[in-house]
């Protein structure tokens, strides 16, 4: 009887049936639907080695977006993300691994038109209630705790990926910002997929967009994912 094929390293220890379809498969949108334990960030990170050594998948075309730095990291580890130590080697020639904040982050400083007139400085919590009462003396009819109320609206605006019209609380809150020189975190998703549709940030080209836990995702998160994507996209999520 003739020998069996080798088994490539990515399905190396690999049991069941589950995992090698999301290894191996070509589908162009995945949904994973797996519960704790399942092994689906095993599938994940085989998926990657697949697409990298078995398919000539450049390396810095991959991106995955996870849930907690923590993860991040320990996914940069198993899949040998260059640290720039040693061999020369450096992290954007390799496999983009960050949470989505992170990420979105990273395209508006290294874009500024994306923030024009706008300094990446987060405020404190303190600077928030500071801002706060300052926003009182020009809009009128709230009181603090109103105020803090609005706030949070407009936070939940922007994580569902709305434009907001600059003009009442809102403009106030953005006249604050650019006088003080600084900005809320909770702005940076949608202002870099707003930067990726208006093209003040170029368009991203990865060719593999891998996210876990991609059923956590905001609105405007989820917006951003689709503007990363070039070709095919993988998503991960539990069920």
């Amino acid at each position: 009887m003739p020998d069996a094929p080798p088994i490539p390293p990515w399905l190396r220890d690999i049991e069941g049936e589950e995992l090698p379809r999301l290894i191996n498969s070509n589908a162009p949108i995945i949904r994973v639907i797996a519960g704790p334990g399942s092994g689906k960030t095993l599938g994940l990170k085989r998926r990657v080695q697949r697409l990298v050594e078995g398919e000539g998948v450049l390396p810095k075309r991959v991106f995955v977006g996870t849930f907690t730095r923590a993860i991040a990291r320990e996914l940069e580890e198993e899949l040998g993300v260059p640290n720039g130590e040693g061999d020369g080697a450096v992290a954007e020639d390799w496999v983009q691994i960050s949470t989505l904040h992170s990420y979105a982050l990273q395209l508006v400083r290294e874009n500024p038109p994306s923030c024009p007139g706008r300094t990446i400085r987060f405020l404190l919590g303190f600077e928030k209630e500071a801002m706060l009462y300052d926003i009182g003396e020009q809009i009128e009819g709230r009181d603090q705790r109103g105020r803090k109320d609005e706030l949070n609206r407009v936070c939940a605006a922007w994580a569902e990926g709305a434009v907001l019209e600059q003009a009442g609380f809102v403009g106030a809150l953005d006249r604050w910002l650019r006088r003080h020189g600084a900005m809320l975190i909770e702005e940076v998703v949608n202002m870099a997929r707003i930067g990726l549709e208006s093209g003040s940030i170029p368009p991203c080209d990865f060719e593999q967009v891998i996210i876990d836990e991609y059923q956590d995702l905001t609105a405007a998160e989820q917006q951003l994912v689709e503007k990363l994507w070039s070709q095919k996209l993988l998503i991960g999520g539990s069920g």
